[in-house]
């Protein structure tokens, strides 16, 4: 499959929310930024009736996903890894193929290793790649930043939350729109 596409399907979309865990969610910048815009993305995933998936990091020592998205995420399916990209995990990528969708959409935590690897991965697999950049965070600023350009020069698609949620929404009218324009106001 090709990395250039002009538009996202809803039916053709998976969002991928990647260890947004409390243990390392104190250490990344602006880090509440971080949790409201990946729970906006959660919530109009939802609404869209997009189907999506959320990894662990380690959970024994990193801890569970911040409670403002686990209460959110009861219909995703969760997965615990080791691997830094989630593509290296059997699990996840037997998860995502049986979804059998092709545009990948990822927010999370770090930036620069866990994000960037999966979003690379996914690509090099042949999956149309965008990553949320209001909705991901490293600890540094820095690392955040130079991994958005790594990715973006790679051919992944950055944008933002809301940007996503309206192209994927595609008209205004329908009682999605308007849902979605009440959450994200």
């Amino acid at each position: 499959m090709s990395s250039v596409r002009k538009r996202y399907v809803v039916d053709g979309t998976v969002g991928l929310i990647v260890d947004v865990q409390d243990r390392l969610l104190r250490h990344i910048h602006d880090n509440q930024s971080v949790v409201q815009r990946t729970e906006l993305f959660v919530r109009g995933l939802t609404i869209l009736g997009i189907p999506h998936l959320y990894t662990e990091q380690y959970p024994k020592g990193l801890g569970p996903t911040h409670p403002a998205l686990s209460d959110r995420l009861h219909d995703a399916q969760r997965i615990e890894k080791l691997e830094f990209s989630c593509m290296a995990n059997d699990r996840f990528r037997q998860a995502l193929e049986e979804i059998g969708r092709h545009t990948l959409i990822v927010a999370g935590m770090e930036t620069h290793v866990c994000v960037q690897q999966t979003a690379l991965d996914a690509l090099r697999a042949g999956y149309f790649v965008t990553v949320a950049a209001d909705a991901v965070g490293s600890r540094s600023l820095l690392d955040r930043d130079i991994a958005i350009e790594h990715m973006r020069c790679e051919g992944v698609r950055i944008s933002t939350v809301e940007s996503v949620l309206f192209e994927l929404c595609g008209v205004a009218g329908t009682d999605r729109f308007k849902e979605l324009s009440r959450l994200l106001k």
